[in-house]
């Protein structure tokens, strides 16, 4: 990400200026009193309550990009000064989820709140499923990666014989089908995702920030 950060850097901060413009014609026509920014941290307003959500406070910089990496961490504290608050969806200390990536050694004001993990099943009833499934396959991201990684994974699970469910994270469709061991199905809402997941002996996802929530 540093590299892309460094290599993208003019393009981005032409985007940003661009976007603070048109989230001030927003705030004007709008009448708006309050912005929580999802992991934009060009997005805060001097005239408006900003608040920002976002685990990544210390970007990681493998390898020789280490020697750029006090710049990124210059710029984001530039951003985060522009920021009323910054809540940090995960819990604090050396057992969370973000690991490094939401750790300072010293934050720099007390604005700065561990509000706990973000689920989506956080308000759905909770209550034991049996387990149907030996396996879940999770699949997300950009394309080409998330379909050449949905056919190695389709392929290994028939000639596995497990009983599999490949829930393909396609929102735009809706579709479901059965392939000898294989239930194949486009998107799920969260309820019916939810009982999949209770309902799965093993799950295999890319295991970003966000799905581990």
């Amino acid at each position: 990400m540093g590299l892309f950060m460094m290599m993208a850097y003019p393009k981005m901060m032409r985007q940003a200026n661009k976007s603070k413009q048109i989230l001030k014609e927003i705030i004007s026509e709008k009448k708006i009193d309050i912005i929580i920014s999802d992991n934009r941290y060009e997005l805060a307003n001097n005239n408006v309550y900003s608040i920002l959500i976002t685990h990544q406070l210390n970007i990681q910089t493998p390898g020789l990009l280490k020697i750029i990496s006090p710049i990124i961490q210059g710029k984001l504290k530039t951003f985060f000064k522009n920021f009323n608050e910054i809540w940090i969806p995960d819990v604090e200390g050396e057992n969370n989820l973000s690991g490094k990536l939401s750790r300072l050694k010293k934050f720099p004001d007390k604005k700065f709140y561990f509000v706990g993990p973000l689920s989506r099943f956080v308000l759905l009833p909770r209550k034991e499923i049996e387990k149907k499934y030996d396996l879940l396959i999770l699949l997300s991201g950009p394309e080409p990666q998330r379909t050449i990684l949905e056919n190695k994974l389709i392929n290994q699970a028939m000639k596995s014989g497990l009983k599999t469910v490949v829930l393909q994270g396609k929102p735009e469709l809706s579709e479901e089908k059965q392939e000898k061991n294989i239930r194949i199905i486009s998107h799920l809402p969260d309820n019916e995702l939810a009982e999949i997941i209770k309902s799965s002996q093993h799950i295999i996802c890319r295991s970003g920030y966000t799905t581990i929530m």
